[in-house]
């Protein structure tokens, strides 16, 4: 699919989601170059226990299919190549919306999945955290090139630095999303999604369930998160 027949594909689907504004289902529709499968299989996380499994039909690339989601949840969507591997297409948050996914081809790196504002606030929180990562592994390089020259000044400014990025920073960051996003349901959400759970104490928990709104707070994420600032 070429540039201009996504940017379309795009401002049609964001035009025809300005008019069904605040409908009571999602619909998915899918157009991936390349995609050989006849069926695909889409994973709905939207119970506690096993995910709930849908098969939907193919067509050179195109697809559908429809519902009605009580609240935002993860969605896998899989397919099955020529040599009979199992291979993930893409994954991401559905919300009651009109949704497109869209690639030039079948690679997971390529598809885009636009038209979900949960889904937006997701990737966007986990970009950042994963740049606070990545400057956590470059600094974890040098400490343990000081540490093994017996450079301890070195060792030490770098080891306060490491401590700073995972107990304040990435900390610091998921609250900062949970706070700007706190009237919608994702924000109650992201504490599930991040990779922070074995540092987060009680106390981070009960900030995080207090930044929600009220809303949020009584929804089955929001009594979650008050869940676990009690059993930490």
């Amino acid at each position: 699919m070429n540039t201009f027949k996504l940017l379309l594909a795009t401002v049609l689907l964001l035009l025809f989601g300005a008019i069904s504004y605040g409908q009571s289902g999602f619909q998915v529709k899918g157009k991936v170059q390349g995609l050989q499968a006849d069926s695909l299989s889409v994973l709905h996380f939207d119970t506690p226990s096993a995910p709930r499994f849908e098969k939907i039909p193919a067509f050179n690339g195109d697809f559908q299919f429809s519902g009605k989601a009580e609240f935002p949840y993860f969605v896998q969507i899989i397919y099955l190549t020529e040599d009979g591997t199992n291979r993930k297409l893409t994954e991401f948050m559905l919300e009651n919306s009109n949704l497109l996914i869209a690639g030039e081809t079948a690679h997971f790196d390529s598809i885009r999945v636009i038209g979900s504002s949960s889904n937006t606030i997701l990737k966007s929180y986990l970009e950042e955290d994963k740049a606070l990562l990545k400057h956590w592994d470059d600094l974890k390089e040098i400490y343990d090139r000081s540490k093994e020259s017996g450079d301890l000044s070195t060792t030490g400014i770098i080891a306060k630095k490491l401590n700073q990025i995972t107990q304040v920073d990435r900390k610091a960051l998921l609250k900062e999303y949970v706070k700007r996003h706190k009237e919608q349901m994702v924000a109650a959400l992201l504490p599930n999604f991040c990779l922070l759970v074995d540092q987060l104490t009680p106390e981070d928990y009960l900030d995080l369930y207090a930044s929600l709104s009220i809303p949020i707070q009584q929804s089955i994420y929001g009594q979650e998160l008050l869940l676990k600032s009690k059993l930490k």
